[in-house]
């Protein structure tokens, strides 16, 4: 057994009812992948409640307030399951949202069977397909297959060393801070005193362990053994949601550093548009012809993956958009 923190958030009474026909409204549970928890999700639940909807989040092993398993990679989806047997009543009804990384573990429970509560839908946020990194590499620089294989192989041996380097130099010299510095957060960021919190997590070598641990369990896995793929088709009795952000006229362009320009934002529009032909195609193999599947596009500037944290607000009511048209 480990101890995992969780943290759920009610609506305020005078929040309005979500405009679903239900007496029963499903609580929402947030999550993500194992380097992402409570801290990051604090803004969305707010804004939830605001809605009118209920929402758990929680921290995974290793990562925040949770206990620590050791010597081994925990995926979300093999005890998301019983930590929500574990808080809700028998017979409930939920709502999974996954963001980036947790959109497997959304997957793997929209497939679940014999639990004692009951999936009404998901929702996926800036969701892409497993081994998209490796596809568009492959793409851009027209390697083969087997070059693909060779170098996902040998850019995660890199990233393992540097997670070791991290652990055995950086974190107990304590030069952690000097990479990972407090600065002041997004201007829609929200609890804005909560910002801290996260930058200070890349401080602790809890969570480099865990991307240690994450980093050999991709390793000695394939893409296709990710829910994403491994589960699908889903029941066409299944409603889910896509939350992705627009790539419409100059969007793909407007980066909180600057606007790109010229032969810059001709790329990242082409770069943005073959990421959106997976993400179709991994929507498509998710679920059968004539399934409930909605779609909300983020049109603000600056969305990327990082919308659910840095736009809270905005995120929240996409979700509730979305939830609307799934659930009616």
């Amino acid at each position: 057994p480990v101890t995992l923190n969780v943290v759920c958030v009610d609506p305020p009474a005078d929040a309005p009812k979500p405009d679903i026909p239900r007496t029963y409204i499903p609580r929402l549970w947030l999550t993500s992948s194992p380097a992402h928890g409570t801290g990051d999700f604090a803004g969305l639940q707010h804004f939830l409640a605001l809605q009118g909807y209920r929402s758990c989040a929680f921290d995974p092993p290793g990562f925040g307030s949770s206990a620590r398993i050791r010597r081994v990679s925990i995926l979300v989806e093999s005890f998301l399951p019983q930590l929500i047997e574990a808080l809700e009543p028998s017979g409930a009804e939920v709502v999974i949202v996954g963001w980036g990384g947790g959109g497997s573990a959304a997957a793997a429970l929209g497939a679940e069977t014999g639990s004692k509560f009951t999936v009404l839908g998901i929702v996926l946020a800036e969701v892409f397909p497993p081994g998209s990194e490796w596809d568009e590499l492959q793409f851009v620089r027209k390697l083969t297959d087997e070059q693909t294989i060779a170098y996902r192989v040998a850019e995660l041996k890199s990233r393992l060393g540097l997670t070791q380097l991290i652990l055995g130099l950086a974190s107990p010299w304590g030069l952690l801070p000097l990479f990972f510095p407090i600065t002041p957060a997004p201007l829609d960021f929200y609890p804005a005193e909560r910002y801290a919190e996260l930058r200070v997590a890349a401080w602790r070598p809890e969570l480099w362990v865990n991307q240690y641990w994450g980093i050999r369990q991709i390793l000695a896995t394939v893409d296709l053994d990710d829910p994403l793929v491994s589960a699908a088709p889903l029941s066409s009795s299944l409603p889910i949601g896509h939350l992705l952000c627009s790539i419409e006229g100059d969007q793909p362009c407007k980066k909180p550093w600057g606007e790109l320009i010229g032969d810059d934002c001709r790329s990242a529009k082409e770069r943005d548009m073959r990421f959106r032909v997976r993400q179709e195609k991994m929507t498509q193999a998710l679920q059968p012809v004539n399934s409930k599947r909605e779609f909300a596009y983020d049109g603000g500037e600056f969305c990327s993956l990082g919308v659910v944290v840095d736009f809270p607000e905005r995120t929240a009511g996409h979700i509730a958009d979305l939830l609307s048209r799934m659930l009616n």
